[in-house]
């Protein structure tokens, strides 16, 4: 700063200490609803404790659920090793079975004389 100037000022100042009053009142027309506010959320918390232990019991038995069904899926694998054996055992006779099909459609096609 170089410089500094002044000049007079007719009119009134109000002193600092009726300044800080109104800046003070005015930060407090500014909390006040937000105070306000958080009063009425902070009233919802004991429905919201109630609410959490409903969930905590609903949480317990979905626990209980699940170890149902676990239980029932472990036998998945077993099951599909034997379904996978089922299946070797019945897959040589399809191909027999198919393999005649084709014969058959053969000899059709041959006295047909499409072949």
């Amino acid at each position: 700063m170089e410089d500094i100037e002044s000049e007079e000022y007719i009119g009134d100042v109000m002193p600092l200490w009726q300044f800080a009053s109104l800046n003070t009142a005015s930060q407090m027309n500014k909390a006040v609803p937000i105070l306000m506010e958080i009063r009425d959320n902070t009233r919802l918390l004991p429905e919201m404790k109630n609410d959490l232990k409903e969930m905590k019991g609903d949480i317990k038995e979905m626990k209980s659920d699940l170890k149902a069904v676990k239980g029932n899926t472990d036998t998945i694998p077993q099951t599909l090793e034997e379904i996978k054996g089922l299946r070797e055992d019945i897959q040589p006779g399809f191909t027999i079975q198919f393999r005649q099909v084709q014969e058959d459609i053969q000899a059709i096609k041959q006295r047909l004389g499409m072949s």
